[in-house]
């Protein structure tokens, strides 16, 4: 038998597959997604490179920069995660060394998470200056 492998990592045929990579995201939720390397005929290269090699930064304008966590390689399968915290419009940079994978920048846009009862604030004059069935 003939066993082939792929050649090295083409950053422009890399992939990024997973939801972290998606149109939105929301505050306070854990975002994933997996990086894929492949080679010039667009076969995954199995074997792993060190994380360093990887680079994602996540921006938006006028916002908090985001941090990533690039995890270990497995397959030729990169996992990273990052748990955005800020509403807004960002895009999500994935590198191999210093050029872009397929369809880097991503666009994706961060809304609103669940009500945090502990985070909430309630004021106005009604708290403290009302009568029954007149609007305060």
């Amino acid at each position: 038998p003939l066993d082939i492998i792929a050649g090295s990592i083409v950053p422009g045929n890399a992939i990024a597959t997973g939801s972290g990579v998606g149109p939105s995201q929301t505050a306070g939720v854990i975002s994933t997604f997996t990086i894929t390397a492949q080679d010039q005929y667009n076969n995954p290269v199995t074997t792993c490179e060190p994380v360093s090699n990887w680079v994602v930064t996540i921006t938006g304008t006028g916002l908090p920069d985001i941090t990533a966590t690039i995890g270990t390689c497995a397959g030729g399968a990169t996992p990273v995660t990052y748990t955005p915290s800020v509403t807004g419009d960002y895009t999500v940079d994935v590198r191999y060394i210093a050029t872009p994978i397929q369809n880097s920048p991503y666009a994706t846009t961060v809304f609103a998470g669940a009500i945090d009862p502990q985070n909430t604030l309630v004021s106005g004059i009604g708290l403290t200056d009302a009568v029954a069935g007149v609007q305060a």
